[in-house]
């Protein structure tokens, strides 16, 4: 059953009722101009000036940075230059193929590694040969070098050379671990290592085996991009 709206009763003699006023007319009409409005703007920012929008740009700029006196100022996209890493700066993955590389051979398996936040270190074992001094090295020794003069001379990065000085030992060890540090960059340059790399002694605080064995020779590998920057001294 449908419900009809009553209808006004017109009395004799009346006057005529005033109509209804439709009041959600407001504000659709609203709705529709701001919509409007709206989709005009769209319109309006798919093409830019790009004349006037460097003009709105360059008078911010004058006024933020101090500049001005209708001194021209380049405004444009500001493209940061890529940054590149090469692959001898990731000394973790320079250890990890190292490893590799000196597993193959049995003189390379033997050294160590000591990696830093700042570079790698290589621990070569390296004695002296019997009758002679601690600075001139054995056969083992010299062909260790040897090998390990070939894989660096692949490496661009910068190496030092460190022979410490057994703790207890007198003023003439400096002398003779600084000779060890030099004869070891020899073995490097006689298998081809042509770079020039620091050749240093230093104190040490582990005392000489019991059985006259030395503390290893210390091979700093640096990381290529300071590599590049950096000299290094014989």
């Amino acid at each position: 059953m449908t419900t009809v709206a009553p209808q006004p009763i017109q009395l004799p003699g009346a006057p005529p009722a005033a109509p209804q006023r439709r009041l959600w007319l407001i504000t659709f009409v609203d709705l529709v101009m701001l919509l409007l409005a709206f989709f005009v703007l769209l319109f309006s920012m798919t093409s830019i000036d790009q004349q006037r929008f460097a003009a709105v740009a360059r008078s911010y700029t004058d006024v933020f940075s101090g500049a001005g006196g209708g001194k021209e100022i380049p405004v444009g996209p500001v493209r940061i230059p890529p940054v590149t890493r090469t692959p001898g700066d990731d000394l973790a993955y320079l250890e990890a193929v190292l490893r590799t590389t000196f597993a193959a051979g049995p003189d390379l398996s033997v050294i160590q590694f000591r990696l830093t936040p700042q570079y790698l270190i290589l621990l070569v074992p390296a004695q002296g040969m019997a009758g002679t001094g601690a600075e001139t090295f054995d056969d083992t020794t010299r062909n260790r070098f040897f090998q390990l003069g070939g894989v660096l001379s692949n490496l661009s990065n910068r190496i030092a050379i460190v022979a410490p000085v057994s703790a207890g030992t007198g003023a003439s060890a400096w002398l003779v671990a600084a000779a060890r540090a030099r004869n070891a960059m020899a073995a490097l340059h006689a298998a081809g290592y042509d770079r020039v790399a620091a050749t240093l002694a230093q104190g040490s605080v582990e005392e000489t085996a019991s059985d006259g064995r030395l503390p290893p020779i210390q091979i700093i590998v640096f990381p290529e991009t300071s590599a590049s920057t950096a000299g290094g001294a014989s």
